[in-house]
């Protein structure tokens, strides 16, 4: 299925959430990064991350697993000078700003949650 507005040359980050909806993230073709939800039936628009313009670009697809501190976590590299990995938690529909984790330089970050 389609999601609209939803344009990339990388591959997606892909997550379920509770009660059956899915999420996901992904690094547009103007290299910032962006977002929807499935809800059972159709995806939602596809929306920036920090709403307002301030939405970073990044250096590589996003990664996505199952939330620890709400439904889901995301985590990503700015690509700025610093390179350090950010991550955000996603919670009943929104985000919170996303923070710089650490590291400096990186190209790429993963994230997982074991069962």
């Amino acid at each position: 299925v389609e999601i609209p507005n939803a344009l990339s040359d990388d591959p997606p980050a892909l997550v379920g959430l509770p009660g059956g909806g899915a999420l996901v993230a992904f690094r547009g073709t103007d290299g910032k990064i962006y977002w929807s939800t499935w809800n059972g039936s159709a995806w939602n628009q596809a929306a920036a991350l920090i709403p307002g313009g301030a939405n970073p670009k990044i250096k590589s697809g996003p990664s996505l697993a199952r939330g620890l501190l709400g439904d889901a976590e995301l985590v990503f590299i700015q690509d700025d000078a610093l390179g350090a990995i950010s991550h955000a938690t996603f919670t009943k529909g929104s985000w919170e700003a996303p923070s710089i984790v650490g590291g400096t330089g990186l190209v790429g970050a993963a994230i997982a949650r074991t069962p």
